[in-house]
């Protein structure tokens, strides 16, 4: 099995090398629709983060093209709810989602938990310390007993930051069956997997602003992102 993931990811390498080389965008869009895990297994185990940020972004552009074939968007109204692979709302409401599904308060084992992981998530790309993260658990204890919360705080992480994938072996009996680790916890920082895409309302909204506010920015595109911006922001910050 080590033999064939291995051939397997050579010869997925060299195609994804050439889609890049050769623009060929449309494949790997047509490849997330029908094969999707197929790409992760191809982000599990490659650092090329931005070409798959790129091929998002692309992705939304063509949706919203209204020249695409009915059968096309059919396939992408399928998608596009669950192509983030984490969403977090935090404006006028909490909402977490992992590829389109809510998850709700039973996944929790401790309901703390949740805004440890909501603080996680909206400074992710500074990628939390464990102190950082043990501060707010145990409000700057010291222990094994709180070294043993922590370990168990991220074993709930993962658990909640896991996709439901279901596989179709009766269709597909070779397909390499992937469920994307997001969480990543090295040298006792926090962070998430690069190459997947992740929502943070709050996170988005910050960008939006910076861009609509840099005054090196066209007039016109910086009003048009700041409505995004105003459109983005649906009320406080975790309301209650």
């Amino acid at each position: 099995m080590a033999g064939q993931k291995k051939n397997a990811l050579e010869t997925l390498t060299i195609a994804l090398d050439s889609c890049r080389m050769y623009h060929h965008t449309s494949f790997l869009i047509t490849l997330l629709c029908s094969f999707r895990n197929t790409l992760d297994f191809i982000i599990e185990n490659t650092s090329d983060n931005e070409y798959f940020q790129t091929l998002y972004k692309n992705m939304y552009f063509i949706y919203e093209q209204p020249i695409i074939s009915e059968g096309y968007r059919r396939r992408l109204d399928v998608l596009m709810p669950k192509l983030p692979d984490v969403e977090l709302y935090t404006f006028g409401k909490y909402e977490l989602k992992i590829r389109g599904k809510v998850i709700g308060k039973e996944k929790w084992q401790i309901n703390k938990w949740q805004d440890i992981l909501v603080y996680f998530l909206v400074n992710y790309k500074l990628k939390p310390s464990k102190d950082s993260i043990l501060e707010l658990l145990s409000n700057g204890k010291t222990g094994k007993h709180v070294d043993n919360q922590f370990h168990q705080l991220l074993s709930n992480f993962r658990k909640v930051l896991k996709p439901k994938i279901e596989f179709d072996l009766k269709r597909h009996p070779n397909q390499i069956k992937v469920v994307p680790k997001y969480l990543v916890y090295e040298q006792q920082h926090l962070s998430l997997k690069g190459g997947f895409l992740y929502c943070i309302d709050v996170l988005e909204f910050q960008e939006l602003y910076e861009k609509g506010m840099d005054k090196n920015t066209d007039e016109k595109e910086r009003i048009n992102t700041l409505k995004q911006a105003i459109t983005l922001y649906k009320g406080e910050f975790l309301p209650g």
